[in-house]
């Protein structure tokens, strides 16, 4: 018997040894805010993040309370372009994205038409 209940404590650890290993993350993430001159959060804003090594670009839309997130990104450069209606579209280079973490953002857009850019570096 207490063999058989050293070996399920020792097969337990392994498991939990193993899942541990399995839980790494090999991708780091972009997140952040969109927000107008007034701090006010700006909805439905859509977000890029593009690879810049690669090329990938990787999109979603911020949330009602103005919060995105980019998933999965692999660790490297990335340039972000945020769009919304009214406001002039917003890009940001030289985001440095790290395996297993969060890089936090707070974006400003500028009232005006989408097709004037306001660039950051």
């Amino acid at each position: 018997m207490l063999i058989a209940s050293r070996c399920l404590r020792g097969l337990s650890l392994l498991f939990l040894i193993a899942a541990a290993a399995l839980a790494q993350k090999s991708t780091g993430e972009i997140k952040g805010t969109v927000q107008d001159p007034g701090n006010a959060f700006v909805p439905r804003a859509n977000v890029t993040a593009k690879d810049t090594s690669t090329g990938l670009s990787f999109d979603t839309v911020s949330g009602g309370d103005g919060a995105f997130v980019v998933p999965n990104l692999l660790p490297g450069k990335y340039q972000l372009s945020v769009t919304a209606t009214g406001f002039q579209k917003s890009v940001i280079d030289n985001i440095v994205v790290e395996t297993g973490r969060s890089t936090e953002l707070q974006v400003k857009l500028e009232v005006g038409t989408m097709t004037q850019t306001v660039e950051v570096s």
